[in-house]
């Protein structure tokens, strides 16, 4: 049976109860209705232990700085839609990198980029301070990536390499 799915992000206001679709993406391995139900009440439970607020705004400032003029043409709850997105691939990063200490040690592929990005990182630090939740930790990491991947001084959608050992192919994220 597949487990292929498309995933809807709504985004409810708080004040006006306005329903908006703010992100569609298609899973192609575990989109069922019980993960689906796991990931909101990941959603939930951060919400709730972060007093009703996330820190979308670093995500925001990064698609600004990267879009300009373009920005206001992004539907207006995508920068939400898009934060929720990061902070569920966020959590299955961490829960991997959890089955991970049981497999044997071996290089894995995106090394590079992770060496260069604390390098880049080390030179240059990024404007968001570390974060003690590890959730959004790993969401400040994934913002400061693409500020570094695609960062303020390529321009527009631009490129650079962070470092000599990467390449476009080792961004890819799964």
């Amino acid at each position: 049976m597949s487990t292929r799915g498309w995933y809807d992000y709504y985004i409810i206001a708080p004040h006006t109860g306005t329903l908006s679709l703010a992100m569609r993406f298609y899973k192609w391995g575990d989109a069922t209705p019980e993960n689906a139900l796991d990931e909101y009440l990941l959603f939930r439970e951060t919400l709730d232990a972060h007093d009703g607020r996330l820190p979308v705004e670093w995500l925001d400032r990064l698609l600004r700085d990267q879009l300009g003029e373009l920005h206001p043409e992004l539907p207006p709850q995508f920068a939400t839609g898009a934060f929720l997105f990061l902070l569920q691939r966020a959590a299955e990063w961490i829960e991997c990198d959890s089955w991970r200490r049981f497999d044997p040690p071996k290089e894995r592929e995106d090394f590079p980029l992770c060496y260069a990005l604390e390098e880049a990182l080390g030179t240059e630090p990024f404007a968001i301070a570390p974060h003690p939740d590890p959730l959004l930790e790993q969401v400040r990491r994934f913002i400061a990536a693409g500020r570094e991947i695609v960062g303020p001084h390529s321009g527009p959608y631009g490129r650079r390499a962070v470092g000599s050992a990467v390449r476009t192919t080792d961004l890819a994220v799964g």
